[in-house]
Formats: structure tokens, sequence, C-alpha cells
């Protein structure tokens, strides 16, 4: 789990990412069982359908008046238009056992256990291949 992503430092200034140590998670083999996987979380917010012609400043209508102005869901929700078009990215290291379809299930499930209900996607998810042999022709035209 070190070599996952964290909670990115700045969520509220705009830090979307934490992705981890790729190097570290590749690296990490268990002989005979497993190696590393590297993969990256697509964690987006559900929202209404989008205004045409709404200012990315402007709050999401649908949630002006749904928790305390004071709170950090507030703060959170002020910027909502904004995640139309970004989207929190992390990593996690797992086993290479581990189908891009569990991961997204364990991922949701966590949310859902801390009260978030976001949708998820595991874009790309990657391990530490054998050396490649190339042949001579392929070394001379790179």
């Amino acid at each position: 789990l070190d070599s996952s992503g964290k909670i990115p430092n700045g969520l509220f200034s705009g830090s979307l990412n934490s992705l981890g140590d790729y190097d570290e998670c590749i690296e990490t083999v268990v002989s005979g069982h497993f190696q590393g996987q590297y993969c990256l979380i697509d964690i987006t917010p559900p929202l209404p359908k989008r205004r045409p012609f709404v200012s990315s400043d402007s709050m999401v209508q649908e949630f002006v008046n749904v928790t305390d102005p004071e709170s950090t869901t507030a703060e959170f929700l002020r910027f909502a238009n904004y995640y139309y078009h970004l989207k929190f990215r992390s990593s996690i290291c797992v086993p290479s056992t581990c189908s891009a379809e569990e991961i997204q299930r364990i991922a949701v499930k966590v949310l859902e256990h801390i009260g978030i209900e976001f949708d998820v996607t595991i874009p790309n998810c990657e391990i530490k291949e054998s050396s490649v042999a190339f042949s001579n022709s392929e070394i001379i035209i790179m």
C-alpha cells in the first residue's frame, strides 16, 4: 500500500492527482506467486446533467441548498462544475493476480463504506514486463 496513491495535498485548491510510486510497485515480486501491478483509478463524483452555458465558477444549481454552507461538503460542491471536465486520479498497487474489475468493485465498496458513492473506473493496469529482445533490424531502425 505504501506505493499506492493517497488523498492529494491541496485537494480543495485543485490538486486532483496522487499517483503513488510506480517503480516501487512494479518492482515488487513474490517469487512463484505474483508481482506488483500498478493500476490507475479514476474517481468521478455523480453529477446532474450539465446545463449549457453555465460558468465553471458558479455552483451547480441542484447543490445550492444541499448542506451547511460552512461544511467541507459545501466546499467540495462549490467546485462541482469543474468535475464535469476533471476527475480525481489515484493509483493502487495490487497483486498481479487481481483483475481491473475486482479492483473497481473493491474501490466502490471502500468509498461506499465511508459514505461516498462516486463512479470509479480503472483505465489502466501495468506489470513489469520481462525484457524484450529486439532483432538487428529493429535496433537499426531505432
